[in-house]
């Protein structure tokens, strides 16, 4: 064991003086009987100063990768299941930034920019980029204005395995890659120039899906005085939310001073960049070096409720006084709302009854890779409302705090989760090697850290966790759950189960009769559990599950729709959310959300195509009978979401919008000639490859074409050149025909009862003969993170897209502005994302600009050969 013995510099000798620097570290071998050895530390005393502010830290770090002298992969003890030693110390030595280092800003995903591998070690789970580590330097300048101060580092997010030296000593280390971690670096920092290092592993295979590598969220520095809120130490409920609401705090104020004080807490909350709303005082005896709680209850009148359609923000402020003197001031920003949850009622929000149309989404943000950037995170919101989506569920880890800022503004509910596995792993060096050690104290900072968020409804404590079922694993249910209510008693508490987990094979094959390898085809339901099973006659996983999911307040049940209203009778009270739901399944899977109140909702797999999980969503062609859960090399992502990669709606967003009824129209793509008229397999998470074009080569003429129309209609006519091909039943929101290929227009009619009600068509498209270039914004900040998306695509002569062909194209950017990433759709593809090269998938691409924290012009020029360059200007200001 180690212990630290602080020594104040002014006590020391003048030889002493002379022989230490206030903050360095000697280790000592003499140490008390028993006591291990003791690290004495050298440093001046702290004196009085006020506010615990945060600052931005992500501006000015050098980083350095693939250093073979700490090689990142786990000894072979650790590889072969035993339990890995989570830090060393050793002694100190003087740390300096090396002159090769590379000058970046943060966030930073490292990987992204490596070259994809076949033969990596994390294969097509980790979309076969291969491991790496990473060391970051920044240097902190401590001036004598702040020489006393408190100083906290504080990291959102980096990829994985986590540690953070100082000045050359070895001090912390955090494993797990997507929990926050706060580091309080006063001890270990002087006057004059300090050196912080963090160093990150990501060590493959240690995920499921695409992990990034290095500090990819945000890193804030937090200094202060004596007297302060730590932020996380600061918590705001709504236990009224109605005309006149109540605000209810909790907090801890933090003394490090010898003596006792008395403080007065003034809190005010204020409309979001607003007017005052309320205030409140108290008075508060500080205790000597510890924390004081305190609380307080303030009442708003005619308070604005935060909801998904109207997310009115508050702000938060408590000022602490000492002596009449400003000591700290903290803030938050909060919302006020309500929820209630039962299983006769489902879910209400402001007692408003609604369901949770939901999205699972992966941490990754396409060519940007892991990095967690506003503004990604906001167009990913923005983009997922736009279509109808009111829930995310975070799959399956904690989210970036940025993304919850967003949703809180946006209005977007969250379904947040802690993990992936237990202490059963599903990869060799996955968080299971450490959450024995590491669950609660992960587990306690996600919560501390977004408790605020209005956007937050449920914590879950797991995915597809292997030990539900097991006796042990009921223990560890609870203890989890207890943990989450007792830092959160206001939200409910849950796990995403699945089918398969908690039941021997020959259980699964009994009880399921076909999961998997389907015939594409949206006119069909799909039946996955015997008569046995929804007769309560035979039912292993209802019976081995039981007891955990009495635990959570609400039951994420994976891929089973079709058992919910045979769960709801045989768990009486029993609220349950489909955590997971196949696109293929839409149709059913909702209308078991409509008939059961105490089903509150269903989130797809997933919203967007993530990195990794290579091919989970291919579809075969008919003559394949079957397929794999995953596809080989060069796949890249998963191919299961409503968005590809360059956010893109896909085919299955409009079908899953005409379920949800919120759009009435009609949608017209053609199968390519290519995959014939037959039935192409899948696995349920994929969808048909059709595509909005009309436009096949020559050699194609007269070759049947599958043509298919989702709607709401009850009949649909194709016309082809205005002919009538064949006027066909509307099943389950789609229509379907084989339609010879012949150039010009195709055109679908939708009828109810005999009425026209909608249309779409598609057009036979010229040649490309220009490149066009649209921003999403064509003016972002100067201040280094802003970004635009700018959507390449290929263009006739009418300026139609073309989108079947397929031509490489080149960006440039000058100006106040880089290059960020170029990239398509594409889900199986050798390309990178950094070469500024990319081939057009389905006739387009899409370029992220960023700012350079310059302000002035940005020119992005895109050119291929043998059609005009195109230039498109932005603006950073």
């Amino acid at each position: 064991m180690l212990y630290i013995r602080t020594v104040p510099y002014r006590s020391l000798t003048v030889r002493d003086r002379g022989a230490y620097q206030p903050g360095e570290r000697l280790f000592f071998r003499e140490a008390p009987p028993g006591k291990g050895m003791f690290l004495w530390d050298f440093r001046a005393e702290i004196k009085e100063v006020i506010v615990l502010k945060q600052t931005d830290f992500s501006l000015n770090w050098y980083r350095r990768t693939g250093d073979k002298r700490n090689h990142f992969f786990a000894p072979p003890a650790v590889q072969e299941g035993k339990k890995p030693k989570p830090f060393v110390f050793g002694p100190f030595r003087a740390e300096t930034i090396p002159d090769d280092a590379e000058k970046v800003d943060l966030p930073d995903d490292f990987i992204i920019s490596l070259k994809r591998d076949p033969d990596s070690l994390g294969g097509g789970s980790n979309a076969f980029y291969p491991g790496d580590m990473a060391k970051y330097w920044k240097n902190l300048h401590i001036g004598s204005d702040m020489k006393d101060q408190k100083v906290i580092l504080y990291l959102d997010g980096s990829y994985m395995n986590t540690e953070v030296r100082v000045n050359g000593f070895m001090t912390e280390h955090h494993p797990y890659g997507y929990t926050p971690w706060q580091f309080d670096l006063t001890p270990y920092v002087h006057e004059g120039d300090n050196v912080i290092r963090v160093d990150v592993q990501s060590r493959q295979p240690s995920t499921r899906w695409y992990s990034g590598g290095g500090i990819f969220r945000e890193v804030r520095l937090l200094t202060g005085g004596k007297v302060y809120i730590n932020p996380w130490d600061f918590f705001v409920t709504t236990p009224v939310a109605g005309p006149v609401s109540t605000v209810r705090v909790e907090a801890q104020v933090t003394s490090d001073r010898k003596e006792a004080a008395q403080a007065k807490i003034v809190l005010k909350v204020n409309e979001k960049g607003g007017k005052e709303a309320a205030r409140a005082e108290a008075s508060l005896s500080l205790i000597p070096g510890g924390k004081t709680p305190f609380a307080a209850e303030i009442s708003v009148p005619d308070a604005k409720l935060w909801d998904v359609d109207d997310p009115n923000l508050y702000e938060l402020t408590a000022q602490v006084l000492i002596d009449g003197k400003e000591a700290d001031t903290a803030e938050t920003t909060f919302g006020i709302r309500s929820i209630e949850i039962d299983a006769k009622e489902g879910f209400r929000l402001n007692g408003k009854k609604m369901k949770l149309y939901g999205g699972c989404c992966h941490h990754d943000n396409g060519a940007l890779g892991a990095r967690s950037l506003r503004a990604a995170e906001e167009r990913k919101v923005r983009a997922m409302k736009e279509v109808g989506y009111n829930a995310i569920r975070t799959a399956h880890n904690p989210a970036s705090s940025v993304l919850l800022d967003v949703c809180d503004e946006l209005g977007m509910l969250i379904l947040e989760e802690t993990f992936d596995c237990w202490t059963e792993g599903k990869n060799v060096l996955d968080y299971h090697l450490y959450f024995n050690d590491w669950w609660q104290r992960d587990t306690e900072a996600m919560l501390r850290r977004d408790r605020n968020h209005p956007c937050i409804w449920c914590w879950s404590i797991g995915n597809e966790i292997m030990e539900i079922g097991k006796t042990y694993g009921v223990k560890y249910s609870q203890m989890q759950a207890d943990c989450m209510r007792a830092v959160d008693p206001t939200r409910p508490v849950m796990s995403a189960l699945n089918g398969m987990a908690a039941i021997t094979s020959d259980e699964f094959n009994c009880e399921v009769d076909k999961f998997g390898n389907d015939e594409f085809d949206l006119r069909k339901g799909k039946s996955h559990y015997p008569a046995a099973v929804l007769k309560g006659e035979s039912d292993p996983w209802g019976d081995r599950t039981a007891a955990a999911a009495a635990v959570f307040d609400v039951v994420g049940q994976n891929y089973m729709h079709r058992r919910l209203a045979h769960d709801g009778a045989k768990f009486p009270g029993r609220v349950i959310a489909t955590t997971e739901s196949k696109p293929t399944d839409s149709y059913d899977a909702w209308h078991v959300v409509w008939e059961n109140p105490h089903v509150i909702g269903d989130f797809i797999w997933t919203a967007f195509d993530n990195l990794g999980e290579a091919g989970m969503g291919q579809i075969l062609k008919p003559e394949t009978n079957g397929i794999a859960p995953r596809a080989g090399w060069p796949w890249l992502n998963c191919l299961q979401g409503d968005f590809d990669l360059i956010f893109e709606r896909k085919p299955q967003s409009y079908y899953r919008a005409l379920v949800w009824g919120i759009d009435k129209g009609t949608h017209l793509y053609s199968n390519p000639p290519e995959w014939g008229t037959g039935r192409p397999w899948g696995n349920g998470w994929g969808w048909e490859p059709v595509i909005p074009s009309w436009t096949w080569d020559e050699s194609w003429l007269g070759d049947p074409c599958r043509v298919v129309a989702y709607t709401v209609g009850d009949e649909a006519e194709f016309l082809l050149n205005g002919k009538s091909i064949a006027r066909v039943p509307v099943e389950r929101f789609c229509a379907e025909a084989v339609v010879p290929y012949e150039p010009g227009r195709l055109e679908v009619i939708a009828y109810e009862k005999g009425v026209k009600i909608g249309s779409d068509c598609l057009e036979t498209t010229g040649e490309p003969v220009s490149i066009r270039l649209e921003a999403d914004r064509t003016s972002i900040r100067a201040d280094g993170f802003d970004l635009s998306f700018v959507k390449i695509w290929l263009a006739d002569s009418k300026g139609r897209r073309v989108y079947t062909h397929s031509r490489d194209l080149q960006a440039t950017v000058s100006g106040a502005g880089v290059l960020e990433g170029l990239g398509s759709g594409n889900p199986c593809t050798e390309e990178n994302f950094n070469t500024g090269h990319r081939r057009t998938y389905k006739g387009a691409l899409s370029a992220i600009v960023r700012s350079n924290r310059e302000k002035g012009r940005i020119l992005l020029t895109v050119a291929a050969p043998g059609l005009p360059a195109e230039t498109i200007e932005l603006t950073a200001k």
